[in-house]
């Protein structure tokens, strides 16, 4: 997931997914594509008493997730950069969960309203002023079951930019995939943790990806991992989930929640997987340098 922010006039100098998130688990999968050597003790970092059970044993990483592919990286552009090759595992898109988007359908008054959404078009700010009911009610329910229509046959997959999805895809930091677990790695260093839709700021980063991995992962187990600098200030998610997952009832909200590995420091990844944290760049230009050599 890109993360801008300004330090010192420089874009995203301390981006923890090109400074952290990219540095030690490109480290990591290069020792051991498969994983065997080290995914159970990633996962085990962060220590939180939860029922969710581990990859068996012997369960390797699968080698989709680790196949390169050139990626335009916005900050990195910034400094002169146009592509590097990142494998699949790094910024990785993930629909949004189907049940949420039909919530928001049903619910615009739970939506804020956006008078003039950025680049939308005319007829997509057209449907979506309907859909908020400020055509009339007739009008508001057909468009109501126009978006229906169009959930039910396109899917979330087929959600990206359309004007009935109030929900974007996530780009997760890392996506890990063996053929019984599927992991999402969250990276934080000195960035918050972020609301996910500009429609619904009440819906938690964390939470909105666990949902959308519970519907991505099709049947297997699954889990999330927060690696952070340092885990002071790091909230519990149970005080967030009603107001984050408003169409789930409390038993789904504690399936989801059970599901949440906990927060870990990126120290103790590295010392938990053998990796010299002193190897670590400490700002984006530090990683600027060493790509253009």
């Amino acid at each position: 997931m890109m993360k801008a922010n300004r330090t010192r006039g420089n874009i995203g100098i301390w981006n923890s997914s090109i400074t952290r998130v990219r540095p030690v688990m490109s480290h990591l999968i290069r020792r051991d594509p498969s994983g065997l050597t080290w995914l159970s003790r990633l996962m085990e970092c962060a220590k939180r008493d939860c029922p969710v059970h581990l990859p068996a044993q012997g369960s390797t990483i699968l080698s989709r997730c680790t196949v390169p592919r050139p990626y335009e990286d916005r900050v990195l552009k910034t400094y002169g950069i146009s592509t590097i090759d990142l494998p699949e595992c790094f910024e990785h898109d993930i629909p949004p969960p189907t049940a949420f988007l039909r919530w928001l359908i049903l619910n615009p008054g739970s939506m804020k309203s956006m008078e003039h959404a950025s680049r939308s078009t005319s007829e997509t700010q057209d449907l979506r002023d309907a859909l908020f009911g400020r055509h009339g009610a007739t009008r508001q329910m057909e468009v109501q079951r126009q978006a229906l229509g169009l959930v039910d046959r396109l899917g979330a997959l087929g959600s990206r930019r359309a004007w009935w999805a109030f929900e974007g895809f996530t780009s997760v930091d890392c996506y890990l995939e063996t053929d019984d677990f599927v992991l999402l790695i969250e990276g934080k260093r000195k960035e918050p943790l972020s609301g996910s839709t500009k429609w619904y700021p009440a819906r938690n980063q964390l939470i909105r990806n666990l949902e959308a991995a519970s519907e991505f992962a099709h049947g297997k187990n699954y889990g999330l991992l927060l690696v952070v600098e340092s885990k002071a200030g790091i909230p519990q998610i149970s005080p967030m989930l009603a107001d984050s997952l408003p169409h789930l009832n409390s038993d789904q909200r504690a399936s989801l929640e059970s599901h949440y590995l906990g927060a870990t420091t990126w120290r103790e990844v590295c010392d938990a997987t053998s990796f010299d944290s002193s190897d670590l760049p400490d700002t984006t230009l530090d990683v600027v340098n060493k790509l253009k050599g």
